[in-house]
């Protein structure tokens, strides 16, 4: 089975562990629009240093990870651009044509302030032409699967909080309402011996 998968992690205190799991780029590509879109989101890609990795896997096997920042371009009030060195620093383009970073106490004051208190329009263009398209089959809904490297973690289609242990046998639970409003998630995870270890 072909999937894409989406990490949003906060390696510094792990306070995310989010895996978005899809068969489709454009869901991929809606999911990682709303996250950066949210006032948090967008504080945490750009300010906190989230690990934001797109995987592609084919036949369960991963053919390709993607660091997205490298993908994305802010668009805030204040601010014309705001995009990702190679470094994943941000460098920020003022509507003046400053140019300011990371370092900067304007950064700090303008943006995290205005940003977490949601003073700020948010946008971002986000790149995915570089994303391969799947091939082969595609991952199926009800389908449970491990993944090399995570072990005793059970994947499933939509979104996986590894933060709060990833509960597959409730597919009603809460989910971060900026990345999770989809009721295209919702699988019946009954079927235990489908479990595929990959």
């Amino acid at each position: 089975m072909s999937f894409y998968l989406l990490e949003l992690v906060l390696e510094r205190d792990l306070i995310r562990k989010d895996y978005l799991v899809y068969n489709n780029k454009e869901k991929i590509k809606e999911k990682l629009y709303s996250y950066l879109i949210s006032g948090q989101g967008c504080y945490e890609a750009v300010w906190y240093g989230a690990v934001i990795n797109l995987c592609i896997f084919r036949n369960y096997q991963l053919i390709k990870k993607m660091d997205m920042h490298a993908y994305m371009i802010f668009e805030l009030d204040e601010y014309s651009q705001i995009y990702f060195d190679a470094d994943n620093q941000p460098i920020a383009i003022k509507n003046n044509d400053t140019v300011i970073t990371k370092d900067d106490a304007e950064f700090d004051e303008h943006f995290c302030v205005k940003v977490v208190n949601g003073d700020e329009n948010i946008d971002v263009k986000i790149d995915m032409s570089s994303v391969p398209i799947l091939e082969g089959r595609l991952l199926e809904k009800q389908e449970i699967f491990m993944i090399e490297g995570l072990p005793g973690i059970k994947f499933h289609y939509g979104h996986n909080d590894l933060e709060f242990g990833n509960d597959i046998s409730d597919s009603e639970s809460e989910m971060d309402a900026s990345i999770n409003e989809d009721s295209d998630e919702e699988a019946s995870f009954d079927e235990m011996d489908m479990v595929r270890v990959i």
